[in-house]
């Protein structure tokens, strides 16, 4: 018979004591010995035939240790099943463990974290803020202009001239660093990356840095910049990465590597045929507009739905636990690493950027502990049709291992939790123009 009692430590942590009575340890105990006995390799005996004093003498210790190890799990598991405990963390052991003395029960406590209890309600009182979603000429001429660069080509003229000009397509490095510059011995390292670049202004994020014009290959340009540079239009994509939109000013270092003169396509019928979007320009302007338009509306519903999110936490208090956080974080940075990797950029990540992604960490966890109560209060049922839009939107590849299934059908039915239970808020919340 196990027998466990629980104390709350806070919100989300719970010591569990439990007690194994000594029949059950004992009957353990005899069951071990018997697998021994059939896995050891006696001389004079075949498996599972030698005497038991013998299989004893031989493996007293480990047949010990095995018990302890095998009375924990059977009372762990036990004690999850009386209270109907939710954990979202291993147990853990603090305290040291005997070995079990032979006619006494076998005692030890545990530590775990479980889900916080969250009590919903008031979702009549959320507000959405209404706004239109219109799209600029003047956005279309620059993402037709992002599109020009983007195949552009070395000038067949060549010039004989030291210094880069604006127009010129060139090859930089930039270093990183924290801005104010902190005290000595604090702050992070440099970060370096090397980016091609058009010189020319605009927004950093689409590869255009005005600061090389008039340097010569070697010369140095210093600014200061949000950095990483993140687009408007890439906001969402950066969003359902995890990425932080902006980890906060800093000093950027840009070195002219190399520079030469650009060819760029004209923006006409021609380039709306290369691009398979029309036959005409007015084709390529309005399909392009139209593309820009759908990410407009998508990050659009990511704010509208974030806000009701953020609406309903505030409504709702609860501490998120701190395993599934460190989780979440270790994930975040993970990310982070290997976009940085990719980009070719070095350094370590800095204190405040950690600290950023923690805080989105934090805000994660209790993001999806929320959608995953209003999905239970609620007793929303996912279909197959939801399942499949997630698919179709998670971009599974065509062929998956099959030790990465499990991943990734946990990925698209939380996508699809997600989106259910935020298609429940929007229904249940107050529209109010902005």
């Amino acid at each position: 018979m196990t027998t466990c009692s629980i104390e709350e430590l806070s919100p989300v942590d719970r010591k569990l004591t439990i007690e194994i009575d000594a029949e059950t340890a004992t009957a353990e105990l005899e069951s071990i010995y018997k697998q021994l006995n059939r896995e050891a390799r006696i001389p004079g005996f075949r498996p599972g035939k030698a005497p038991k004093r013998i299989i004893v003498s031989a493996y007293k210790d480990r047949a010990e240790r095995d018990l302890v190890m095998n009375l924990v799990d059977l009372g762990y598991r036990e004690a999850l099943k009386q209270h109907r405990l939710e954990p979202v963390s291993q147990p853990e052991l603090k305290e040291k463990l005997d070995l079990w003395k032979e006619g006494e029960p076998f005692k030890f406590t545990l530590h775990v974290e479980v889900k916080p209890a969250i009590i919903l309600s008031g979702f009549e009182e959320l507000e959405i803020k209404e706004r239109p979603v219109e799209v600029s000429d003047a956005e279309v001429e620059r993402e037709l202009e992002r599109i020009q660069r983007a195949l552009a080509t070395p000038a067949q003229e060549k010039e004989e001239r030291k210094v880069a000009k604006v127009g010129d397509m060139a090859l930089a490095e930039l270093e990183v660093t924290d801005f104010p510059a902190p005290a000595e011995g604090q702050g992070s390292e440099p970060q370096r990356t090397m980016r091609r670049f058009f010189i020319q202004e605009g927004p950093l994020a689409r590869e255009n840095l005005a600061q090389l014009a008039g340097l010569e290959v070697g010369g140095k340009a210093e600014f200061t910049h949000q950095w990483p540079p993140v687009d408007p239009l890439d906001a969402l994509a950066n969003a359902e990465a995890g990425v932080a939109p902006s980890h906060g000013v800093k000093k950027i270092t840009a070195t002219l590597l190399q520079f030469e003169g650009a060819q760029l396509p004209a923006i006409d019928d021609e380039l709306a045929k290369k691009l398979q979007m029309g036959e005409t320009l007015a084709e390529l302007r309005e399909k392009v507009r139209a593309r820009i338009d759908e990410v407009k509306r998508q990050s659009a519903e990511e704010r509208r739905r974030d806000s009701l999110v953020q609406q309903l936490l505030a409504k709702t208090p609860f501490e998120a636990p701190k395993s599934m956080v460190e989780g979440a974080f270790q994930n975040a940075v993970g990310m982070v690493e290997a976009q940085m990797q990719r980009q070719g950029a070095e350094g370590e990540l800095s204190e405040e950027l950690k600290a950023k992604l923690r805080e989105m960490a934090v805000a994660r966890v209790k993001r999806d502990l929320l959608l995953e109560a209003i999905i239970e209060k609620e007793g929303l049922q996912l279909s197959q049709e939801d399942l499949t839009q997630a698919m179709r939107s998670a971009e599974m590849p065509r062929e998956v291992r099959k030790e990465d299934q499990g991943l990734l059908f946990q990925r698209v039915w939380q996508m699809a939790r997600d989106r259910k239970a935020l298609a429940f808020l929007e229904s249940k919340a107050k529209r109010v123009a902005e």
